[in-house]
């Protein structure tokens, strides 16, 4: 399914860092490919992410948002729990990550990424910043079931 305001999400995010001097770069989905795309690598050419791809790698990001639907849904593991995208970020060695229960919606998910970001920029907590971006869509008369999926897990 071609998630139409994903690019816009992704492009109100970037301008955000650029309005206070900071660098962000931008990658773009590819929208004739499914999964989590990303730029292809130097290797193989190959731009998507699969879930397993994520425990090799060494993070030491502050935040991961995944920004799409069910990202903390997975595979139940006896002794182990959910074994989920959001959790490889957090084995990989994020500190924080903002991932969805449920199906969430793409253009509310877009005003709700990017009202995180402002929150994130003016140097609120992750949860903290969550929080607020929540508030703000609730002000604005926004329904919360099409954005509510998003949690944090983290420090």
């Amino acid at each position: 399914m071609e998630l139409i305001h994903s690019e816009t999400e992704v492009r109100k995010v970037g301008e955000l860092f650029a309005a206070q001097r900071q660098t962000a770069k931008i990658l773009l989905k590819k929208p004739d490919q499914t999964g989590i795309i990303f730029s292809p690598n130097e290797t193989d050419g190959n731009g998507i992410f699969y879930m397993g791809d994520v425990y090799n790698l060494q993070l030491q990001a502050d935040l991961v948002v995944l920004s799409c639907c069910e990202t903390g849904l997975g595979k139940i593991s006896k002794g182990e729990g959910t074994m989920a995208l959001n959790r490889g970020f957090l084995y990989s060695g994020a500190k924080n990550v903002v991932y969805t229960l449920f199906k969430v919606y793409d253009k509310q998910s877009c005003e709700l990424t990017t009202e995180l970001f402002k929150q994130l920029i003016a140097q609120q907590p992750s949860i903290e910043a969550l929080h607020q971006a929540k508030l703000n869509l609730i002000a604005r008369g926004l329904m919360p079931n099409k954005w509510a999926g998003y949690v944090l897990v983290g420090q």
